[in-house]
């Protein structure tokens, strides 16, 4: 089973298929938060949003059988929170993303590093974890 750092990682995977672009994790177990991580995604409107938080959703309910706790900002559109209990994940339109700027509010939080590599292998590893009965 993947821990809860590399479902932060697939979801930045499952995110970049559809196009999500700026990913940012960030790590908060050091800072006693109430979650471990915060993924952090952007999105050119409000479709995008919408599919992203939708692909996201799918696949962790389909393939790991993780449905999220809570799921909101659906309606609008301009930013999904996905709450996973050990991860939320924010899916932003860009100008909603920089009025809010999380990265900012937790600038003490350490910033997981992102490259094409580390998702090759969490999607790899996400197709290998599948929960198949």
């Amino acid at each position: 089973m993947m821990n809860s750092q590399e479902i932060a990682y697939a979801v930045v995977a499952i995110a970049e298929e559809k196009k999500a672009f700026n990913p940012v994790i960030l790590n908060l177990v050091p800072e006693n938060a109430f979650t471990d991580f915060f993924v952090v995604l952007s999105a050119q409107n409000s479709r995008q949003v919408i599919s992203i938080a939708d692909e996201i959703v799918k696949t962790l309910k389909t393939d790991l059988a993780l449905p999220p706790q809570n799921r909101s900002g659906i309606d609008s559109g301009t930013w999904v929170l996905l709450d996973y209990g050990f991860m939320y994940v924010h899916i932003f339109q860009e100008p909603t993303r920089e009025y809010y700027h999380l990265e900012g509010v937790w600038k003490d939080a350490e910033v997981l590093p992102i490259n094409e590599e580390l998702i090759k292998i969490h999607q790899q590893l996400l197709i290998e974890n599948k929960c198949i009965a």
